[in-house]
C-alpha cells in the first residue's frame, strides 16, 4: 500500500503532524511518499 503526503502549501506544523500519523500508521511493506 502506498501512502502520499502532499504538504505543499500547509503552514507549519500541519505538515509535520501529518508525516507523523503516516508513520505511526505504517506497516511492513508500506511506501510513503512526502511532497
Amino acid at each position: 500500500m502506498e501512502i502520499k503526503i502532499d504538504a505543499r502549501g500547509l503552514q507549519c506544523p500541519k505538515p509535520v503532524i501529518e508525516t507523523k500519523k503516516a508513520l505511526e500508521g505504517i506497516r511492513e511493506g508500506n511506501i510513503i511518499t512526502v511532497v
